[in-house]
C-alpha cells in the first residue's frame, strides 16, 4: 500500500461515513492501533468490539472497497471540495492539540491563509444581534485583518456574518467553520458571503459533503472554531449562549479569550459582562488585543476636526451605543431637518457611523484621534 495516497483516502472513507463520529474513530484506534488495521478488520471483530453502535458497524463493513472509495473521492473533488487527514502536513496545527479533534477536514477554497497566518482570531457572538453589534464585529475583524490576524468565525447570521463581512472588506481572507457540509451555505442568506469566501478563504467542516444542518452539530463545531485560534472574541452574548460554549472551550485549550463590553442594562451584553466578571480580557477597541499580542500599531497624521456649535451639540449627544434621530433631537431641541443635515455631515467628516436609516453612533476609530 503506498503509504501517502493511500492513508488519505482510508481516512478519507472513515471520515465519510455518518454514523462513524471522532468518538467511534478513537475507540477504534485504540483497539486496532492504525487507520490501516481498521480498513483490514473483519465483522466478525467489529462484531466484539463494545462502545460502537450497530449503525456504524454496518456502514464499516459495507464501504470498505477502495475501488467504491476512489470514486467517492472523485466525485467529492469534481464539486471543488478538498479533504485533509490530521496525518498531512498541511492539517492545522492547532487542532491536533484539542480534546476529540477532528481527523479529517472537509474544505472549499484554500487553507492557506489561515496556515500562514503569524496569528489566529476567533469572532462570535449572538445571531439575533443589534446593529451596534454587528458593527463592532466587522470593526474588529477589520482591523485586525489588517494587523495580519486570520478571522475565524462560524457564518451564522448576525456577529458571524459581521466578522466574516469585515474581513473581507480588508480584502483578507477569513475561515468559516460550519456545522454542516462545507457544499452546503447555511443559512441560505449568506450565499453572497459564503461565495466570498470560497473565492479567497476557506469554508471548512468534519461533516462530509452533502450533510445537513443538525442542532448538535454547532456545539461541536464550536470546538474547531476555538481550537484554530489563538484569541477568542465574544461580541454580544446572551446570558446562556452558543457563543459561551466557545469561549469556554477556548478556555479549556488555553486559548486567550476577550469579550466587548456592553451596557449593563442589555439582555445581549449579560453573557460578554459576564465573561468578563469571571476573567476574560476586556477588549473596547481592536487595539486592546493587538497590544496584548505586542503588535506595533502604526501611527497616521491626525488631522483636527473643528465643529461649530450645532454640530458639537449633535456629536455630543451621541455615543457608543444607537441613538435614533428622534432622541437626538429630544437632546439638541433641534428639528429633524436640522439632525438630519448635520448628521450628513459628520458622517462624511467620518465622526459618526450610521448602522440604519435612523440609528447612528460615534465613529470610535476617530473619537480616539
Amino acid at each position: 500500500m503506498k503509504y501517502a495516497a493511500d492513508r488519505e483516502l482510508l481516512w478519507f472513507w472513515i471520515c465519510s461515513l455518518p454514523a462513524v463520529g471522532v468518538v467511534t474513530i478513537d475507540r477504534m484506534l485504540e483497539v486496532y492501533g492504525d487507520i490501516e488495521e481498521v480498513f483490514r478488520c473483519t465483522e466478525k471483530t467489529l462484531d466484539g468490539l463494545p462502545g460502537i453502535s450497530e449503525k456504524a458497524k454496518q456502514q464499516l463493513g459495507k464501504t470498505r472497497d477502495m475501488a467504491r472509495i476512489e470514486q467517492a473521492w472523485e466525485r467529492m473533488r469534481k464539486k471543488d471540495i478538498s479533504f485533509i487527514s490530521c496525518e498531512h502536513k498541511s492539517y492545522p496545527e492547532r487542532l491536533r492539540h484539542i480534546f476529540e479533534y477532528p481527523k479529517g477536514l472537509f474544505y472549499c477554497g484554500s487553507l492557506e491563509a489561515f496556515a500562514s497566518a503569524r496569528r489566529c482570531a476567533a469572532i462570535v457572538g449572538a445571531r439575533q444581534c443589534t446593529a451596534w453589534g454587528q458593527s463592532e464585529a466587522g470593526k474588529f475583524a477589520k482591523t485586525l485583518s489588517e494587523y495580519g490576524l486570520h478571522i475565524i468565525s462560524g457564518m451564522a447570521s448576525g456577529i458571524d456574518a459581521a466578522a466574516h463581512r469585515g474581513a473581507l472588506s480588508a480584502d483578507c481572507a477569513t475561515t468559516a467553520v460550519l456545522g454542516c457540509g462545507a457544499d452546503i451555505c447555511y443559512p441560505a442568506k449568506n450565499q453572497a458571503v459564503y461565495e466570498k469566501i470560497k473565492a479567497c478563504g476557506c469554508i471548512l467542516s468534519e461533516y462530509p459533503p452533502g450533510t445537513a444542518p443538525a442542532p448538535w452539530h454547532f456545539p461541536r463545531r464550536n470546538r474547531i472554531i476555538s481550537g484554530m485560534a489563538d484569541a477568542v472574541i465574544v461580541v454580544e452574548a446572551r446570558k446562556k449562549s452558543g457563543s459561551l460554549i466557545t469561549a469556554d472551550m477556548g478556555l479549556d485549550q488555553g486559548k486567550d479569550v476577550f469579550a466587548v463590553p456592553g451596557r449593563g442594562c442589555d439582555a445581549l451584553s449579560e453573557g460578554c459582562n459576564n465573561l468578563i466578571r469571571q476573567g476574560a480580557f476586556l477588549a473596547d477597541k481592536p487595539e486592546d488585543i493587538l497590544n496584548f499580542y505586542h503588535i506595533e500599531l502604526r501611527h497616521q497624521k491626525k488631522n483636527k476636526i473643528i465643529l461649530d456649535k450645532s454640530e458639537n451639540m449633535v456629536y455630543s449627544s451621541l455615543c457608543l451605543a444607537p441613538k435614533y434621530i428622534e432622541e437626538i433631537c429630544a437632546e439638541t431641541s433641534m428639528t429633524a431637518g436640522e439632525v438630519i443635515s448635520i448628521l450628513f455631515r459628520l458622517e462624511k467628516s467620518g465622526m459618526v457611523k450610521r448602522l440604519s436609516a435612523q440609528q447612528y453612533v460615534v465613529n470610535q476609530s476617530m473619537e480616539e484621534r
